[in-house]
C-alpha cells in the first residue's frame, strides 16, 4: 500500500500497547474515526484522537 491508500481509509485491530491494553481503531482521509480500547479491568486512561487529549474508560477484555 503506498502512504496515500493508507490515508483514505485503515482498519486497525487486536494491537497490542504498553499497560496490557489493545486498540482497535478505523481512521478515513487521514482522522480516526472510530476506535475501542479494551485491558483486563478497566482503565483510566487519556489520550489523543485527532489532536485532541480525551480522558476514557477502557473496556473490560
Amino acid at each position: 500500500m503506498t502512504p496515500n491508500e493508507w490515508k483514505a481509509f485503515v482498519k486497525i485491530a487486536d494491537v497490542r500497547a504498553l499497560g496490557n491494553l489493545t486498540l482497535d481503531f478505523e481512521w478515513k482521509d487521514g482522522k480516526v474515526t472510530t476506535y475501542k480500547v479494551y485491558s483486563l479491568l478497566p482503565t483510566k486512561l487519556k489520550i489523543r484522537i485527532n489532536g485532541k487529549m480525551i480522558n476514557i474508560t477502557s473496556q473490560k477484555s
